[in-house]
């Protein structure tokens, strides 16, 4: 249309020359109305995509996440770890904790209460780690932590026993007979 509606600009005799503006303002038409269409598929489009992405970073940390103490859990922290053994990272300490008779605990007071013990000691572990530091729930009450530029055991022997120390000073309050439990207490291990 563009093309016949130049050649008839040029034509030194154009009889038709209104019919001929016509038909290029109407293609102009059309092609604006295609794109305003086209830009409307194209924002539709982002608007998905924002909400795709959206989807996919609650999904990661969904992946990445323990639901309950909001640390790593086991699949990220393993992930981690392999990450950092093979990038030869140096001074690398491990920390593993286990809370102590949890099973006896949960039998006593009920899941619910174990899951408040847990989720403390959660909030504990995101407190207290040092920069660069990562902690994640490998199992049901056991946690592990990833302390980097850790080149000795005596740093990584006082974090433990910071933690140690914290998690002892736990107070748990039992809902139903509103008793303060006096301590929680956890088993320590520890490597470079």
């Amino acid at each position: 249309s563009l093309e016949h509606g130049l050649a008839a600009l040029f034509d030194p005799v154009c009889n038709d020359l209104p019919a001929v503006l016509h038909d290029l303002q109407h293609s102009t038409q059309t092609m604006q109305d295609e794109q305003n269409k086209f830009i409307c598929r194209l924002q539709a489009a982002q608007e998905e995509i924002k909400c795709l992405r959206s989807q996919l970073e609650r999904a990661q940390i969904a992946a990445t996440l323990d639901n309950l103490t909001q640390v790593f859990n086991r699949n990220a922290f393993t992930r981690l770890l392999e990450q950092m053994l093979r990038e030869g990272h140096q001074g690398i300490a491990l920390i593993m904790l286990d809370i102590d008779y949890f099973k006896q605990f949960n039998d006593q007071y009920g899941h619910p209460l174990g899951d408040r013990v847990l989720q403390q000691v959660g909030v504990l572990l995101r407190k207290l780690l040092p920069p660069q530091a990562i902690a994640a729930r490998y199992g049901g009450e056991e946690f592990c932590v990833i302390l980097r530029d850790c080149t000795t055991t005596e740093q990584a022997f006082a974090f433990a026993e910071k933690l140690r120390l914290k998690i002892h000073a736990l107070r748990i309050k039992v809902r139903r007979t509103d008793e303060v439990l006096d301590s929680v207490s956890a088993s320590f291990g520890y490597a470079l």
